[in-house]
């Protein structure tokens, strides 16, 4: 992407991983998430789905901190890996609620949500609704600013106590580096355009995101600021990837 033509006809469409948590988990990131791109809209965000194991004798999110400090270091929570989104939502929450919660991680999403059904009580996966609603996995709190569409009933994570915990993931689009203002303002309207769609709106919806139409520096804003809470929740946590 740094060395494509600043054309508008090479973009980039990405996660919230690559410019939010990577410059937290890894030294020698090749890549400056703010200097080495060109934001042009931010296209919707999403959180994770806090799930418990069925058999986990809670239904609300503090019920389940109550279990934990009742337990210290007895339940666990799986991940798709060390660094992962899912392991930083895991230490976040650690932290916020003042829980020994004891980090398992595996070799993707899949196989750590499956074991929520086995070996493991806990895990925070944004596509664990197919779990969810086969009774597989028993759906607590949700860990972004705003409820999941597909389950507008359950309250967010801080809406049940944890006062400060918010945690989203993201989707963007982006251009080079040294992108004209007039080609980023055209492309940024036009991703608005879709984005105010009903059916587009609908259609993300299903999948759990929220579409956030708006300005380029909207975009810029929240990764600087997503930028220090990673960096925030590693240092706190103490967590080291060498």
């Amino acid at each position: 992407m740094s060395k494509a033509l600043p054309d508008g006809y090479t973009l980039l469409f990405t996660v919230s991983g690559t410019h939010s948590a990577a410059p937290a988990i890894q030294k020698d990131l090749p890549y400056d998430p703010i200097r080495d791109f060109t934001a042009i809209s931010l296209l919707g965000t999403y959180g994770f789905l806090l799930v418990t194991n069925p058999s986990l004798p809670v239904k609300n999110v503090g019920e389940l901190v109550r279990l934990a400090k009742r337990n210290p270091g007895q339940l666990n929570y799986s991940s798709s890996g060390v660094g992962s989104g899912i392991h930083l939502a895991g230490e976040f929450f650690k932290l916020v609620a003042g829980v020994d919660i004891v980090h398992v991680p595996f070799s993707g999403a899949a196989p750590a949500l499956q074991e929520v059904a086995g070996r493991v009580e806990m895990t925070f996966d944004a596509g664990a609704n197919r779990a969810i609603d086969a009774g597989r996995a028993r759906l607590i709190g949700t860990t972004s600013a705003t409820r999941d569409p597909r389950y507008p009933n359950v309250p967010t994570i801080a809406e049940q106590g944890l006062k400060g915990f918010e945690n989203q993931s993201w989707i963007a689009l982006y251009g080079p580096p040294g992108l004209p203002g007039p080609i980023q303002s055209q492309l940024n309207s036009i991703a608005n355009e879709l984005l105010n769609d009903p059916e587009t709106r609908k259609g993300l919806a299903s999948w759990g995101i929220t579409v956030t139409p708006g300005p380029p520096a909207q975009l810029d804003q929240l990764v600087r600021t997503e930028i220090a809470q990673f960096q925030r929740i590693v240092a706190d946590a103490k967590l080291r990837f060498d």
